[in-house]
Order: structure tokens, then C-alpha cells, then sequence
């Protein structure tokens, strides 16, 4: 185990692992892996994409085949569901970059 310090940061390592902190971010292991996600904002973005799923299940799972109808039908059932599009998730919505991992 060895720890280095100097004015502005302090490095600890211990074995393979290790642990640097500076003044605005800790960064474990080197950081190749980007910042730790926040996990209530990660665990909402998924809920959002989970009851847009649940919401198309329910449009087929209520859908009846109407024979001769072209489609129609299934056209008229996923038309409010197909009009609500979900926004592209972006690293920031759930990325701390003050912990490095």
C-alpha cells in the first residue's frame, strides 16, 4: 500500500486498486470507466422506457382484429401511443462527474 500527496491531490494504491483525489472529482482505478451513475435519475429514465413498453403492450393486448378493416383497427389503436416519442437519454441526465470510476 502506498499514499502520495501533494498540494492538490492525494493518491492512495493498494495493490491493483486505487484511489485519487483532487480538488473537484475522485477517481477510482484510473477512471476508464467515466463517471458513477446517479441511480435515482438512471432508475427514472428506465421507468420512463419500461411504462412506454407497458403502454404498447396494453394497446395490442386491447387490440381485436377487425376482418376486412385493412388495419385500421391496430392503426387507430397505437395512434396515440406512436405519437408520444420518448427523448433520447444523454450520459449527463445520469452521470456524476465528480466520481470517477
Amino acid at each position: 500500500a502506498s499514499a502520495v500527496m501533494n498540494a492538490d491531490t492525494l493518491t492512495l494504491t493498494v495493490g491493483n486498486m486505487s484511489a485519487k483525489f483532487e480538488k473537484d472529482v475522485i477517481t477510482f482505478n484510473g477512471g476508464s470507466l467515466n463517471g458513477l451513475p446517479k441511480i435515482d435519475d438512471l432508475t427514472n429514465r428506465l421507468n420512463i422506457i419500461e411504462k412506454d413498453i407497458n403502454s404498447l403492450k396494453s394497446v395490442f393486448s386491447g387490440w381485436s382484429p377487425v376482418p376486412q378493416d385493412g388495419g385500421a383497427a391496430l392503426k387507430g389503436a397505437v395512434t396515440s401511443w406512436a405519437s408520444s416519442t420518448l427523448t433520447e437519454t444523454k450520459r449527463a441526465d445520469y452521470e456524476n462527474t465528480k466520481i470517477k470510476q
